[in-house]
């Protein structure tokens, strides 16, 4: 094994409702009763700018790239 990577954690019950609907619209997660690890783009979309907006640096800024993020459902 090369590295640990740690994935940062949300819980769901954090989120605002414009961030949930943006989940369950592009990602098909309804963040109830389930949890998951999703792939996150800094590409603008609202959950970007929300995990920016609270302290997430995004590791690369490449177009391909990607954080990966686990949502703790509620």
């Amino acid at each position: 094994m090369d590295k640990i990577e740690l994935i940062p954690l949300i819980d769901c019950r954090d989120l605002p409702e414009e961030v949930t609907d943006y989940l369950l619209d592009e990602h098909e997660y309804g963040c109830h009763y389930d949890h998951t690890v999703i792939q996150v783009h800094d590409d603008g979309n609202v959950f970007a700018e929300w995990l920016k907006a609270n302290g997430h640096q995004f590791k690369s800024k490449s177009e391909d790239s990607f954080d990966l993020i686990a949502l703790y459902g509620t």
